[in-house]
């Protein structure tokens, strides 16, 4: 970089989206510079749904093991997102992909609705044990996960300021 290509030669601009999570269509821009002026492109990427079959195969890989997710190929999208972020950024990225997803699998719980009292300490154990026999996996290091300590706390308060901590 800079990418040089001389006056009146083509060539082939690459550029890298992140689909991981996403499905339908997603819009980005790309800022192309030259000598002479600036122009933003706008690239409109159709990202296809994850196939029936492909969602029941990781939902049996992930419950063989519910720690997979963080694993192999599986942890670029569930492991590999989670660095470096905290708070609603940590959630977007590691927790809405499950919990606010356009078609969330019924056995994963709807984070709008408590059921149960939800404190520090019960948002705490939830992140960080995940939950046995379920798909819930263990975010905490020190159990085989992405999360720190501090990214555990970091997202314990968001989760305690955006959604309900009593059942109605």
């Amino acid at each position: 970089m800079p990418w040089i290509i001389g006056p009146g030669a083509s060539g082939t601009v690459r550029a890298t989206v992140d689909f991981r999570g996403k499905e339908g269509e997603i819009a980005k821009e790309l800022l192309v510079g030259t000598v002479e002026a600036t122009q933003t492109l706008m690239m409109i990427v159709k990202v296809p749904p994850m196939s029936p079959e492909m969602r029941v195969r990781n939902q049996a890989i992930a419950a063989a093991n519910r720690q997979k997710v963080f694993q192999g190929d599986c942890a670029v999208c569930h492991a590999a997102l989670a660095e470096s972020r905290d708070g609603p950024d940590l959630f977007e990225a590691v927790c809405a992909v499950c919990h606010q997803a356009k078609h969330r699998a019924v056995m994963v719980p709807d984070l709008t609705v408590a059921k149960e009292k939800r404190d520090v300490a019960w948002w705490t154990r939830w992140i960080d044990e995940g939950r046995d026999g379920s798909l819930m996996p263990a975010f905490a290091q020190k159990h085989g996960g992405p999360l720190t300590p501090s990214q555990v706390e970091s997202l314990v308060e968001y989760l305690l300021a955006t959604f309900p901590a009593e059942p109605k």
